[in-house]
């Protein structure tokens, strides 16, 4: 094949994988939008929460309020205690829920990096059949976040609910690093929402957000394949286990979708570069973990990126003479995918609720895709493991 030849194959080539990308990821989310579930029960359902912490003295008193503020459920919150050593267990010790919730601290030691330990401690004294898992730092962004969340599982509708979390709330670091920052968060996290609700909508689930997440509890699996050290992911990891042949039959585990806006929770990010660059490589570790085929699905966009890299190469080796003619469609063509991108993007954090200059993020995205790159390779060259906190 031709040089010119080669560098228009691959062009095209990039270009069917990045359209196929978008228009599998958009079909997926689309089925969980304005998803309506009614579940008539008697009395007031129960929900176990499970929530674990480590040293988070300062964001506990905001989340027991936010659980309190809780209407339409009794939750049954237990709190596990990972070793604190800022005061977190004396809190604790005097922390109080309003009724009809109850209130129960676990306290571990001497745990494995990540929060594993602390998440089996936790739920092996749910007593319901279902849970809900989150973190210290999350909010629920209304008063019924919580029945929202289990409305499918009440309803017998599925077996699994994924939320959505975004980094909401406002912070000291926010305001030192100013409004980039939280735009750069808040773009990251919402193309990790659109990459698992859309896959999970294809029916390739492959990770849950520990922040905002729900289960009937008889498939807790334990803590079997990622004993290891990986101190990060146990939650996307646990969902694994759910979805894998040797526990039960992975097609018949309902994963369902929750993005509406009452469900979700409102998070802090780490807002500085160090900060988010270390969050970042942390979660990449868990990827290792990840089946072939998911690791195959999360890198096309990479791929489509390589191949017009490539095709760029081979074009530029050309010579303006050759390809002049050639050049302005294939730049009018990525810029066109880079709108198409932005469109895209901008619909689904429109049905997350977001009416403000956010909806627009879907524009910085080359620019986070170049970012997570970089952080990929540093991970894959440190090989460093951390713990969580």
């Amino acid at each position: 094949m031709a040089t010119a030849d080669m560098a228009v194959f691959l062009f095209a080539f990039g270009l069917v994988i990045f359209l196929n990308w978008e228009w599998r990821l958009t079909r997926g989310w689309r089925k969980w939008q304005k998803r309506e579930v009614q579940a008539e029960v008697e009395g007031l359902p129960i929900l176990d929460v499970v929530m674990c912490v480590r040293n988070g003295v300062q964001e506990l008193p905001g989340w027991l309020e936010g659980m309190s503020a809780q209407e339409g459920v009794a939750l049954r919150i237990t709190v596990v205690d990972d070793d604190s050593t800022d005061g977190t267990a004396e809190l604790l010790a005097g922390a109080q829920i309003a009724a009809p919730h109850s209130l129960c601290v676990v306290h571990v030691k001497d745990t494995r990096p990540g929060k594993k330990d602390a998440l089996a401690a936790g739920l092996d004294r749910a007593e319901g059949p279902w849970v809900w898992l989150t973190d210290v730092d999350c909010r629920p962004v209304s008063a019924t976040t919580a029945v929202r969340m289990m409305s499918p599982l009440l309803a017998g509708a599925g077996d699994v609910v994924l939320g959505v979390s975004l980094p909401q709330l406002s912070s000291p670091s926010l305001e030192r690093n100013g409004s980039w920052a939280r735009a750069f968060a808040m773009a990251d996290a919402l193309r990790i929402a659109r990459t698992y609700l859309g896959w999970a909508g294809e029916g390739m689930p492959f990770m849950a957000v520990g922040r905002n997440w729900a289960f009937r509890r008889e498939l807790w699996p334990g803590i079997g394949s990622h004993v290891d050290v990986v101190a990060s992911g146990d939650d996307d990891l646990v969902l694994q286990e759910m979805l894998s042949k040797g526990s039960r039959d992975a097609a018949a585990l309902r994963v369902v979708g929750m993005m509406e806006p009452a469900s979700q929770m409102a998070t802090r990010a780490p807002v500085d570069w160090t900060a988010m660059a270390r969050a970042k490589r942390r979660h990449l570790s868990t990827g290792n973990h990840y089946p072939a085929g998911v690791l195959f699905l999360l890198g096309l966009p990479a791929a489509a990126g390589l191949l017009w890299g490539l095709a760029a190469v081979l074009a530029a080796g050309l010579g303006v003479e050759v390809f002049h003619s050639g050049l302005w469609i294939a730049v009018g063509t990525l810029g066109a995918m880079w709108m198409l991108h932005a469109l895209t993007f901008r619909s689904f954090v429109r049905a997350c609720g977001i009416r403000t200059a956010d909806q627009w993020l879907g524009l910085w995205q080359p620019g986070v895709w170049l970012w997570l790159m970089g952080q990929t390779f540093v991970a894959a060259l440190s090989g460093e493991k951390r713990v969580w906190s």
